[in-house]
């Protein structure tokens, strides 16, 4: 029996060792891991650059799709006539422009030098009217008021004059 033991001991001592190394956790040798499958694609979320309505679809449910690709096309109504009026702006303010290139047509001119000769005559009206009632305020014929307002009425008019 004393042969016994250490046979048993060894065998035991074997399976001991042989038990931890079967067992012990493999460690990464510095590779990449690598796994094989597919991944499925359920639900894609599109997002447009406004909140129309879309108008039409373009591809199906399942279609390959590449990046940049058309999908669907909105409702274009608010578009069509927001761009109207835009050119409507255009045309306008380009037909102010072209009248200022122009320059002021010669009746417009006319006009504003007849307008100018008729406030200086007033301007020369009310002035004379003003010294006359200064001459006469001497001799007392005419009231301190009624020359305050012709004088009043001769700066009124040049006033004119030179706007």
């Amino acid at each position: 029996m004393k042969k016994l033991i250490p046979v048993v001991l060894i065998l035991i001592f074997g399976g001991a060792v042989f038990g931890w190394y079967k067992y012990q956790p493999k460690t990464s040798d510095g590779s990449a891991l690598t796994l094989y499958g597919n991944i499925d694609i359920r639900e894609a979320q599109l997002t447009f650059n406004a909140s129309e309505h879309v108008d039409r679809v373009l591809v199906n449910e399942g279609e390959h799709v590449t990046q940049g690709q058309l999908l669907a096309l909105l409702h274009q109504e608010l578009f069509k006539s927001q761009v109207a009026q835009a050119q409507a702006q255009v045309e306008a303010k380009q037909q102010q422009l072209a009248k200022l290139e122009a320059g002021n047509r010669p009746e417009e001119i006319d006009k504003a030098r007849a307008e100018l000769e008729a406030a200086q005559a007033r301007a020369k009206a009310a002035h004379d009217t003003w010294q006359r009632l200064q001459s006469l305020i001497v001799k007392k014929l005419a009231s301190s008021e009624e020359v305050e307002t012709a004088k009043s009425n001769a700066n009124a008019a040049q006033a004119q004059v030179e706007a």
